[in-house]
């Protein structure tokens, strides 16, 4: 996901944050979709706003898109997930509200240029950045959840809820 795009120098320091994010984040199976998301929007860069659409930037808008509805619906996936296993009843608590978050500036994010385009013109990179904010912090919340938790000696099978 592109998240760390948003105040990086050069799409080349985005993409190298993007892959230290991917090594904390070693507990979820989207690594490789993640990568190759960072690697398309670094090399497909948008375009300025006022000028028309280039290849480039309309392969950097489809991947965007995609890396934000799966980052929205992800959190809230995940977060929904955690709540199986006692281990997480803590981290859910925390995890499903930040999620919930995600998904309203999400709903801002791709309806608000669709219910008020003036508006959009002026607070779109606001809400997008929002938006991208809390995504980063959902996961900052559980990967230290995660980090701070001692495993057990030996997994238990069957610790999920009935």
């Amino acid at each position: 996901m592109p998240i760390v795009c948003v105040g990086q120098k050069s799409p080349f320091q985005a993409l190298i944050s993007e892959i230290r994010l991917i090594t904390i984040f070693n507990h979820f199976r989207d690594k490789p979709a993640r990568a190759v998301g960072a690697l398309l929007l670094a090399i497909f860069p948008t375009d300025v706003p006022a000028t028309p659409v280039s290849w480039h930037g309309a392969i950097h808008l489809v991947v965007a898109i995609i890396a934000f509805i799966g980052g929205a619906f992800g959190t809230l996936a995940i977060s929904v997930k955690l709540g199986q296993n006692r281990l997480f009843d803590g981290l859910k608590r925390i995890a499903l509200p930040l999620s919930l978050i995600v998904i309203i500036f999400w709903a801002i994010e791709f309806g608000l240029p669709l219910v008020f385009p003036h508006l959009n013109a002026r607070i779109g990179g606001l809400t997008e950045r929002l938006f991208l904010g809390f995504v980063l912090l959902w996961m900052g919340v559980v990967s230290a959840y995660l980090a701070t938790q001692t495993r057990p000696a030996k997994a238990v099978p069957n610790q999920t809820k009935a």
